[in-house]
């Protein structure tokens, strides 16, 4: 498995890797139950700025041919303390500590840029990422008609 960040030109892998997951995936991944990845909304989530909106891919196969399996996000908005974090790991690869790994890639990212943390929105019933998540390290955890919103801060002495 190769990391690196997304780049415009994901766009096709992108939607392969939405359309890779089983319905259930999809809809803990967004919450609802979403059929296409329309080109608009794909190129939406391959260009980022490295700083309001930053993703990193996992991909496997040669390049020319890769095939993403992993993806994370994270992305930040004014009327929020902290940026959203979400990823999503193809369900043949999960369990191999990837998600953490990506996690701590947009941390380092994040830091680098001021971010001093990140939230995240988890259905209930999302156990994996509810455990993935706590492997991960949450400061606080709320939770409010089936969903949990948790919230990470970063350590003010971790260098980047």
């Amino acid at each position: 498995i190769r990391f690196r960040p997304i780049k415009p030109t994901d766009e096709r892998l992108l939607q392969d890797f939405f359309y890779s997951h089983n319905e259930d995936t999809i809809f803990m991944r967004y919450h609802a139950h979403i059929k296409t990845m329309h080109h608009t909304k794909a190129q939406d989530l391959v260009n980022v700025d490295y700083n309001q909106r930053m993703a990193f891919v996992g991909v496997v196969g040669e390049i020319g041919k890769e095939r993403i399996i992993a993806i994370a996000r994270y992305i930040a908005a004014p009327e929020y303390e902290f940026p959203e974090v979400a990823f999503v790991v193809h369900e043949d690869f999960r369990g191999l500590g990837i998600a953490g790994f990506l996690f701590q890639q947009l941390q380092r990212v994040a830091q680098a840029h001021g971010h001093r943390g990140f939230s995240a929105i988890v259905l209930a019933e999302n156990v994996a990422m509810l455990r993935a998540f706590e492997r991960i390290g949450f400061a606080e955890k709320k939770y409010d008609d089936g969903v949990f919103e948790l919230t990470f801060r970063f350590a003010q002495d971790q260098t980047v």
